[in-house]
């Protein structure tokens, strides 16, 4: 007849609370119907299911406390394995990981008459060793992650920007045109003209005025390279490399290009 559970509080003054099992069924006994009425007293029962599921609520969100933390954690390992702790650009691992692929992809889907391939552009910053020996290398690490910030900012998406070590970095442009890659050098070495303010830099960082003459000027040194099928990763890289030796070589702030006679063309802004 009836199947419950009842919360059960005493009249008298202690305000006793029982969690009980009350049960009905109906009898037949000698043609007489009776009712015969079960308590079972369940209140342990329900105070270890109460506290069993405290345990289970705590435990759950113990849980998930500790899987954000991991997930962090590993957040964080990913970048140390793979940004530059300095700039937050790529490190020159992961980047030649990134080249490595782009170049297979390169290598299968590229055809002769294609106007887009890949690009790889070498940058050393002119001057830059008069400030670290002037200022010190606090103001020479400012130099640089402005540098970094403004390199990020002027590429697409779809490229891929590194510090190759030092003053120099590193760009993969995986697709584009020859006529492109120039344009973005230019655009680079431009940008990095109009706000890399290094007075600013020097009175953001020791709190002391200075004046830069044009001969110290920050100004980039470009080298760039076309991948050409049958060339490999160092070999696209020392292509670049030896156009950025180029470019420092005649007199800085300018791009120099290895064309595919092997010459070197020079750009300058």
């Amino acid at each position: 007849i009836g199947y419950q559970d009842l919360i059960l509080i005493s009249k008298d003054t202690n305000l006793k609370i029982m969690m009980a099992n009350f049960q009905a069924r109906k009898l037949n006994i000698k043609k007489s119907e009776y009712f015969l009425l079960i308590l079972h007293d369940i209140t342990e029962r329900k105070f270890f299911e109460q506290e069993l599921f405290k345990i289970t609520e705590n435990l759950e969100l113990l849980v998930q406390e500790k899987t954000l933390e991991l997930q962090k954690k590993n957040v964080m390992l990913e970048k140390l394995a793979t940004r530059d702790t300095l700039t937050n650009l790529l490190n020159i691992r992961k980047f030649r990981e990134i080249l490595t692929s782009v170049l297979q992809e390169t290598s299968k889907s590229g055809s002769a008459d294609s106007e887009k391939t890949t690009s790889l552009v070498m940058i050393d910053a002119d001057h830059f060793k008069y400030y670290n020996d002037t200022f010190g290398h606090q103001v020479g690490d400012e130099i640089i992650k402005n540098i970094g910030r403004i390199l990020a900012k002027s590429v697409k998406r779809d490229d891929y920007v590194a510090r190759y070590g030092g003053d120099e970095f590193i760009i993969l442009f995986p697709k584009i045109t020859y006529k492109d890659s120039v344009a973005a050098c230019m655009r680079i070495m431009e940008s990095v003209k109009q706000q890399l303010i290094v007075e600013n830099i020097v009175k953001d960082t020791l709190d002391m005025n200075a004046k830069v003459d044009n001969e110290h000027k920050i100004t980039l040194s470009i080298g760039l390279a076309r991948y050409e099928k049958g060339k490999t990763m160092d070999d696209l890289i020392n292509d670049a490399d030896s156009a950025l030796y180029r470019s420092k070589e005649s007199g800085r702030n300018c791009v120099h290009i290895l064309n595919p006679k092997g010459e070197f063309v020079r750009l300058d802004t």
